[in-house]
């Protein structure tokens, strides 16, 4: 199993902050590679609320179920279905007050990749250093999102709200 962490300041109180990454329907206002999330259960929020996003670049897809939720604080979302390479992957959000209008948002990510012992090798050495890249930019999306209210367009273009 692969795992990392990767945080950033945002320029938003806790709550702010919480209010958009909570409402997991809503991923595209803020992620650079998904164009467009939907939630697929009745349920919005909360253990057992699921979403699928869909990539810009039409063929790429992630089906996601929420597996913990710490209300306020944080949740953890298992991917279930989609096109990226993994055998089984999980991410841990978690947000802590960082003094005034700052938060500390901090995601773990754990993943376990398809091929056996050479899809391991290559999750070390490719797929983690762009994991990395691509969640610090949803981290990125998000802290410019709940500053301004706008919407992260692809590759964190900054559209009009």
């Amino acid at each position: 199993m692969n795992e990392f962490t990767i945080e950033k300041l945002v320029g938003a109180p806790k709550a702010k902050v919480w209010e958009v990454a909570a409402d997991i329907g809503r991923v595209e206002l803020y992620h650079p590679m998904v164009e467009k999330s939907v939630c697929t259960t009745e349920l919005q929020r909360g253990r057992g609320a699921a979403r699928r996003c869909d990539f810009y670049d039409g063929k790429g897809h992630a089906e996601e179920v929420v597996t913990s939720w710490n209300e306020g604080t944080g949740f953890t979302l298992a991917v279930t279905r989609g096109t990226m390479p993994f055998k089984s992957a999980e991410a841990t959000f978690t947000f802590t007050e960082s003094g005034p209008e700052k938060t500390l948002a901090r995601v773990t990510m754990r993943y376990r990749m398809k091929g056996g012992p050479l899809g391991t090798l290559l999750g070390k050495l490719m797929m983690t250093p762009m994991m990395k890249k691509m969640l610090g930019s949803v981290l990125d999306g998000l802290d410019v999102h709940c500053r301004t209210g706008k919407r992260i367009g692809h590759k964190g273009v900054v559209l009009d709200a």
